[in-house]
């Protein structure tokens, strides 16, 4: 019989974990229909890479690496699942960068409970089970933050020139074994915060907050060892220069954006209670509190687990360092943005996902300042139970606007010299995702313009689109109204008094957030 070596069987716990984790993000992966956003995801990622790092980014508020990386995933098809797998394995893939992380600031079995914790981390699982770039966001900042907790806990090894043992290595210099492997592995970090932090720079535009809070962080350890080194300033500087180098040449992209993307975009200034929501949302148990009554149990739970995180910084109290990497972190990214969005608005929880990493690993920290085994695996448990119930709960209650019903409910009823239209802009999407009319010659309007909720500089425009829209109907016979949140973008109801002027209401149908209205043409005796 082959015995497995001690080694494989000390890594036995962290592939099981890996593979848990894997399952729950695979896992009913193509239950709910393609979004808006996601059906942009397929938009973009079927354009030619010449417009997709070129002229249509400007359209976008997101830098274009994940969309490039999905078109090539079109490989395995466009389906629920072909298109949201490439997340569900990223964020797989994050369960081991967290174990090295937890590993490298408080040791293997921190290492193991924080990849525990993020295997069941609903709102991890999520956003794994999303054809956005968040998981990608979620794994190039925890690859950034091990590189700098490994550098930072590591202030002899962080002041070698970046590169050197490596060079001497493929040189096949002689070097002591200790050597070789404490300044590979040196290497290997400064490579990891530098990939890190390009790639999450080119996965999210809100992701130029991690190297801002990297460089806090670093001025407060080299506050606290009071001395300076010229060695790993040179390297800090190289490993900042980099992956500054190679995002700034779409800085003027980003402006661009910035004038016609966000000038009028969806999310709000952000208020105290939005914050707190926001906040309790991320780092809670959102789930929990679904059915009447539990409200108070999620509370209690997320009171109690917040209890062990701060216990987990407690444990850390004469390492600094590692108090200041997780407070840092986790404060620091919602304070800057809010500030960023008292001027232009970005504080949404999706660009937050990544402060969860943190969290965790302070959560591990704290169930770990318990000496008793017994007592540490009881809370383990605990947590696991808790998180994998909050699990079973998304699953079973988070629903994504039915835009495969709604195609559905259109396809068998529409008929020759029908209108389509689509309101608010990016439904058009979705809607054609699913739909697949055998009627060539049914028109598709989408009424892109968002034009109730413009400003008033914008009143003439909206006065001349809707005189306009009684000339567009006039051809045809029906016109379908297909909308969605269609209070909220249309809270005048301008677009239904113009068609109930020119035509009859026959049919409206609602689904959950998405609403089809059918008009007829008037009958003139």
């Amino acid at each position: 019989m082959i015995k497995s070596s001690p080694q494989l069987k000390w890594y036995l716990p962290l592939i099981a974990v890996t593979v848990v984790g894997a399952l729950l993000r695979f896992y009913h992966l193509g239950a709910e229909p393609i979004w808006k956003d996601e059906a942009a995801t397929l938009w973009f990622a079927q354009l030619p890479l010449s417009h997709l790092w070129g002229e249509d980014a400007v359209w976008e508020t997101n830098p274009p690496l994940y969309y490039t990386l999905q078109k090539f995933w079109l490989i395995f098809g466009e389906s629920e699942v072909g298109l949201r797998s490439l997340s569900a394995i990223i964020g797989t893939l994050n369960i081991p960068l967290i174990y090295a992380l937890g590993r490298t600031l408080g040791g293997h079995w921190l290492g193991i409970i924080a990849a525990a914790l993020l295997a069941t981390s609903s709102i991890n699982i999520q956003y794994s089970q999303e054809a956005r770039a968040y998981a990608l966001l979620t794994a190039s900042a925890t690859l950034a933050i091990w590189g700098l907790a490994r550098l930072l806990t590591d202030p002899v090894g962080a002041n070698t020139p970046v590169g050197r043992v490596s060079i001497r290595l493929l040189l096949r210099d002689s070097l002591d074994t200790e050597a070789k492997h404490t300044n590979s592995t040196t290497d290997l970090a400064w490579l990891a915060y530098i990939i890190g932090v390009s790639v999450a720079l080119y996965s999210h535009n809100t992701a130029v907050l991690l190297p801002i809070l990297a460089n806090i962080i670093t001025f407060i350890w080299w506050a606290k060892v009071s001395r300076f080194s010229k060695g790993f300033f040179w390297n800090w500087l190289i490993a900042n220069t980099i992956p500054l180098l190679i995002w700034l040449w779409w800085l003027p992209i980003i402006f661009k954006q910035t004038i016609y993307s966000i000038k009028d975009f969806w999310i709000p200034f952000p208020t105290i209670k939005g914050v707190l929501w926001t906040l309790s949302y991320l780092h809670g148990h959102p789930y929990l509190g679904l059915k009447k009554g539990s409200e108070v149990f999620r509370f209690g739970i997320d009171l109690f687990i917040w209890g062990l995180a701060l216990l987990g910084l407690w444990r850390w109290r004469r390492q600094p360092v590692k108090v200041a990497l997780i407070v840092t972190l986790l404060s620091g990214t919602p304070l800057l943005a809010f500030l960023i969005s008292l001027w232009r608005p970005i504080f949404v929880l999706k660009i937050f996902i990544w402060t969860t990493i943190p969290l965790l690993v302070s959560i591990s920290s704290g169930i770990l300042a318990f000496r008793s085994k017994l007592l540490v695996t009881l809370l383990v448990t605990i947590l696991l139970t808790v998180q994998l119930q909050d699990t079973r709960n998304y699953y079973q209650y988070f629903k994504k606007a039915p835009w495969n019903q709604v195609a559905s409910y259109i396809e068998p009823r529409v008929k020759p010299n029908d209108a389509i239209f689509l309101f608010p802009e990016g439904v058009e999407r979705p809607f054609n995702y699913y739909f697949d009319s055998p009627q060539n010659n049914v028109s598709q309007y989408a009424l892109v313009k968002n034009y109730p909720i413009r400003k008033k500089p914008f009143l003439q425009l909206e006065q001349q689109l809707i005189a306009n829209l009684s000339n567009i109907i006039q051809p045809f016979e029906r016109i379908w109204l297909v909308t969605n949140n269609l209070d909220k973008k249309d809270p005048e109801g301008l677009i239904l008094s113009e068609l109930r002027q020119s035509m009859i209401e026959s049919k409206h149908h609602d689904f959950d957030r998405l609403q089809v209205f059918l008009f007829k043409k008037k009958i003139i005796y």
